[in-house]
């Protein structure tokens, strides 16, 4: 549980995929990292 000590970060698990998300289900991956860019982000808020 690394992430634990990262500062705003967060654990997406994607079923039936590998360490390639982005390859592997991009959809998924686009989505997780779409819904944390706007939750962190400045311009955001």
């Amino acid at each position: 549980d690394f992430y634990r000590h990262i500062k705003n970060s967060e654990l997406a698990v994607l079923p039936d995929c590998g360490h390639n998300a982005y390859e592997q289900q991009p959809e998924a991956y686009t989505k997780h990292l779409l819904d944390f860019i706007n939750k962190h982000s400045v311009l955001s808020k």
